[in-house]
């Protein structure tokens, strides 16, 4: 039995174009099962976990094959190494506390029919902190580089 959220993602996503979503995690076992969960829809989840003392690595295996530990080498080279991980054409780049709303997963496939010298979108973050979303001031919107093509570049 499939659910409405399967439906609508099956009509949305008319190209056979797919996609990897890469996670990087350290001892987050309390967000990142949420964070795999909103990203079933994606073709591939790959975890990357840093050996930490939690049971994040454990609660993402419940959720998805591919998880890999890798010593912490920094925030973007966790990414890279995340990416170089990923088979697929598409790329989301997400941290353990990301989560994409259905809107986004709309435009995504919306993009995935895009011509070949497209290599990439910048996505908008919407911040919640202290209790309240930030939508105004300098934290407001921060664009980061979160779909790429896996073979464009780290």
């Amino acid at each position: 039995m499939s659910s409405s959220a399967d439906t609508e993602t099956a009509t949305l996503r008319e190209s056979k174009t797919s996609i990897s979503v890469c996670i990087i995690s350290f001892d987050e076992e309390n967000n990142i099962g949420d964070c795999i969960d909103l990203v079933a829809w994606c073709d591939e989840v790959v975890v990357v976990g840093s050996f930490g003392e939690g049971r994040s690595v454990e609660t993402a295996r419940k959720r998805t094959a591919k998880v890999i530990e890798n010593e912490w080498p920094g925030h973007e080279a966790q990414k890279n190494f995340a990416l170089d991980a990923a088979t697929c054409e598409w790329v989301i780049a997400l941290d353990y506390d990301e989560r994409i709303a259905p809107s986004l997963r709309e435009a995504i496939f919306g993009r995935l029919g895009s011509p070949q010298e497209i290599c990439g979108y910048f996505i908008s973050r919407k911040i919640f902190y202290l209790g309240r979303w930030r939508e105004h001031g300098g934290g407001f919107p921060q664009w980061h580089l979160q779909l790429l093509r896996r073979n464009s570049g780290h």
